[in-house]
């Protein structure tokens, strides 16, 4: 099995442009007969490269954050133009080969109560490696209609009553002898259990951001943040989706058919009274989720905001649960995702997980835990936490620490956030938005930056000036091996190494053997207007900073952020050092005392001598895990 992107990377933000590509170094060879079979147009929608995945035939399927597309062995770049595929951008791709099977989900940004937010546009999965789709529309409930239920003997309800709660999701109101629904609850049957879970109306914040494939009990899992954990049968004519609950915050396990009479499927955030949580539970807020038959068994794995769930799946489909926490040894309780990796002689896979601070009271830094023993113990690498090193003693890894680092030459990887892993047979290689690093299986504890050429790392605006202290983050979203060739995602292109003999070791990977396709900037920066991207801007989403270009022949410029209110929220330098002339600068969403901003209209002013140039920005500031 290959990696589970995060997706949260995604095109979570999803509203992403869809660039005009331009090829470079490509040959142009006849499509055989396999992909004629296809509905594809040259070029990718967007060249942000959200994940990878090899297909039985050799080609790779890639997601971005504007549609699927396929690059085939000739290095031709193409876009599925399916109907069945989901609107928008992919933040979940996975693909199984020897089932020719291939699971991508969808996402747009959408107005919701006068906000921007990312929505789920749907699953979409083909069984023959993309020649033909099927697609499922993102998951949402329907209250019961509880006016359509009678009672026969009203002075003895609620025994005699059809709408019964245990029976219906309704109940009878004595007063006014009507049924009625109360809350916004419905009813589950799970185990031979009623349960009640919150019913998800909207596709608004209901976004897959992983799937993953129960190949025997041909069953599709989806990983869905307001929408919870959630399943269907990927062989039905019309498939419906199934709710799979999950233990609450405050339980270590639950068995099928055990769960408290108390127990609500609730997403929302828990609220706190003294020393009691109530309402919702962390652990129902879905990311990751991944499966598969070892042990002679089948376990499905599920990472929520509130650490990662073991399920054993039992004949009948129901599922026994162990709830994993930082109290049992993980680095981080926001599992963004889950890896396996398959050790020689070994029954069992290694599990890694990747996770994110939540910032909660206590918070955890970004890190990456593995358990050898399916969960009975587990360890944690941490040198991708914001904590790792913090050189100017001010609690905080910013730019000052950036700027030490490269001076020190220490390998750049302190306060990286990790995106995504993925393992060949001799190295780790983890995807972060401070650049691709890489360790060999033997000494996991000893990580190596991957350095890019500079002429790729100038194509993709990787510029660095330690002098006026301009820094542009190496993100790398994800990457795959492919013979002799390494891939590598990024949000603004495609690029590969090729190499005949060292392809196993970046350390031997020659600079002159890298290629790339990109979009150019000069088809997005206009003159006379500010860019801004993304906009709206999604706090802790993918992107972590908005970046801002103005084409003009100046050099130099101050942008100043303004509240609704006119109140100078921070204020920072603008240069020009990209490929096209830009004048360019980045906002991390935070204000001058690094806090950060609040959901809203935000105005942008940058001074370029005595020309002002002003636009607005929407920002949106979802915090870690919470709905």
């Amino acid at each position: 099995m290959n990696i589970k992107s995060s997706i949260i990377l995604f095109c979570f933000n999803t509203l992403c442009f869809c660039l005009y590509p331009t090829k470079y170094n490509i040959n142009h060879d006849e499509l055989n007969n396999n992909y004629r079979l296809r509905e594809l147009s040259e070029d990718l929608n967007s060249s942000s490269i959200v994940d990878l995945r090899i297909l039985n035939n050799q080609s790779i399927i890639i997601a971005t954050s504007g549609g699927l597309g396929l690059l085939d062995n000739s290095m031709d770049l193409y876009s599925f133009e399916d109907s069945n595929l989901p609107v928008g951008g992919n933040p979940a791709l996975e693909v199984y080969t020897e089932e020719q099977l291939i699971i991508v989900s969808g996402v747009e940004t959408v107005n919701f109560l006068n906000e921007e937010v990312s929505s789920g546009t749907g699953i979409a999965w083909s069984t023959d490696n993309g020649s033909s789709w099927k697609f499922i529309p993102q998951p949402q409930d329907q209250l019961p209609e509880c006016e359509n239920l009678t009672c026969d003997n009203p002075l003895n309800s609620p025994d005699e009553c059809e709408c019964s709660p245990a029976g219906s999701g309704c109940s009878w109101d004595v007063p006014s002898q009507t049924c009625s629904q109360t809350g916004n609850n419905i009813v589950i049957n799970w185990g031979g259990q009623v349960l009640s879970s919150l019913a998800i109306q909207t596709t608004a914040k209901n976004v897959t951001y992983d799937v993953s494939a129960d190949t025997v009990n041909k069953y599709i899992y989806a990983a869905n943040w307001a929408g919870m954990l959630r399943r269907f049968k990927y062989t039905d004519e019309n498939p419906n989706w199934e709710i799979i609950p999950l233990p609450m915050d405050n339980q270590s396990s639950v068995d099928c058919g055990s769960y408290p009479a108390s127990y609500v499927y609730n997403p929302v955030d828990p609220q706190i009274s003294g020393n009691l949580n109530y309402g919702g539970n962390h652990n129902h807020k879905v990311f990751s989720v991944y499966t598969e038959f070892y042990n002679d068994q089948m376990y499905v794995w599920a990472g929520t905001a509130d650490g990662v769930n073991r399920g054993i799946i039992d004949d009948n489909g129901c599922i026994d649960w162990i709830h994993y926490t930082t109290f049992d040894g993980l680095g981080g309780n926001w599992i963004i995702d889950i890896v396996p990796q398959y050790l020689t002689n070994s029954e069992l896979p290694r599990i890694w997980l990747v996770s994110w601070d939540r910032e909660e009271s206590t918070p955890h830094p970004n890190a990456i835990t593995y358990t050898d023993n399916n969960g009975e113990s587990w360890f944690t690498i941490n040198q991708f936490g914001e904590e790792y090193i913090d050189s100017n003693g001010n609690d905080i890894y910013d730019l000052e620490d950036i700027i030490i680092d490269d001076l020190n030459n220490n390998n750049n990887y302190d306060g990286a956030t990790p995106y995504s892993f993925y393992f060949t047979s001799d190295v780790l290689y983890a995807s972060t938005n401070r650049g691709l690093f890489f360790a060999f299986s033997d000494n996991i504890l000893n990580w190596n930056k991957l350095e890019f050429p500079n002429e790729i790392l100038s194509i993709l605006d990787y510029n660095q000036n330690i002098e006026n202290q301009i820094f542009s983050e190496e993100k790398v979203y994800t990457c795959i091996k492919r013979n002799n060739m390494f891939f590598i995602g990024t949000p603004k292109g495609l690029v590969w190494v090729q190499s005949d003999d060292n392809i196993d070791n970046p350390n031997l990977w020659n600079l002159e053997s890298w290629d790339y396709y990109v979009a150019s900037n000069q088809e997005i920066v206009n003159e006379n207007k500010l860019h801004i991207w993304p906009n709206p801007f999604f706090i802790d989403n993918i992107y972590t900073n908005v970046d801002f270009q103005y084409k003009t022949d100046q050099n130099y410029g101050i942008m100043n952020i303004y509240d609704f209110s006119m109140n100078l929220v921070d204020s920072f330098e603008c240069a020009q050092f990209n490929n096209y002339n830009n004048l360019e600068c980045s906002w991390d969403g935070r204000n001058k005392n690094n806090i950060k901003v609040s959901n809203g209209v935000y105005f942008c002013k940058l001074k370029i001598s005595n020309q002002e140039v002003w636009e607005k920005l929407m920002v949106i500031n979802a915090v870690k895990g919470h709905y």
